[in-house]
């Protein structure tokens, strides 16, 4: 047997990042490499699933596999930069600081964020203060993120929510998305207009919404995208997917 020389290239990528999304999402992982992967970044994808519909008494979300045991099946630490998990109404339940534990005790070291961290930071970066609000959640759901918004500095002036199951989500139509963008923004005096759900196909149009309703637009997988390549240092102007990315 010959006992070969080995040499190693390592793997071109200017980032890793780890994503963890819920078993029900039949958007965000395409939608959030769209994103990213052309800034040559790696994206390692992993899925859980909601043991329940609601939140506890603590406002926690529980899943069948905790982020620990999904944590296991990335690569190891050092080959990472970042573990996000892409769920909004999960952060809001939860909380910043809640949820950011969850991931941080799941991958020590790293760089953390979700779809609701993401969010705060991107509103501020905008300068949004008032904003309109679209979801497709239960009531109870919706209503959570008026005082986790507030947390954050931000009022919300104008809101409205589409009737819908969960595992229907990713099928709510883009024409609805948009007119339903159009109803919220009636209101006057809004700084921008939040869309929430990783699973709304809604990505590919925020720079069409934009463009119309003449406000910024921003969404639940295009603000993680956002906060990634922040955290990775790789700030491209990509006004396809909203003036988020080209201000």
């Amino acid at each position: 047997m010959l006992d070969l020389t080995t040499k190693l290239t390592p793997l071109a990528t200017k980032g890793r990042i780890a994503t963890i999304f819920t078993n029900n999402d039949q958007i965000a992982d395409r939608a959030f490499r769209d994103i990213v992967e052309p800034s040559d970044v790696i994206v390692y994808s992993a899925r859980t699933e909601y043991t329940d519909d609601e939140p506890d008494e603590n406002g926690e979300f529980h899943f069948d596999t905790d982020f620990k045991a999904v944590a296991r099946g990335f690569p190891d630490t050092e080959r990472l930069d970042i573990l996000a998990f892409s769920c909004t109404s999960g952060t809001v339940a939860t909380g910043r600081e809640g949820i950011r534990k969850k991931l941080e005790d799941a991958r020590p070291g790293l760089k953390y964020t979700t779809p609701g961290i993401a969010m705060l930071k991107a509103l501020d970066y905008m300068g949004a203060k008032k904003i309109g609000l679209l979801t497709p959640y239960e009531q109870y759901m919706h209503d959570m993120f008026i005082p986790f918004l507030e947390e954050g500095g931000i009022a919300v002036t104008s809101d409205g929510k589409f009737e819908v199951a969960d595992e229907d989500i990713s099928l709510i139509s883009v024409e609805s998305i948009i007119e339903g963008a159009r109803e919220v923004s009636k209101t006057g005096n809004l700084d921008a207009i939040y869309i929430s759900c990783t699973a709304l196909n809604i990505t590919p149009y925020i720079q069409q919404i934009e463009q119309e309703l003449k406000l910024p637009v921003l969404a639940s997988v295009q603000v993680m995208a956002w906060d990634c390549l922040n955290m990775l240092g790789l700030k491209r102007d990509m006004a396809e997917f909203g003036s988020l990315f080209s201000s």
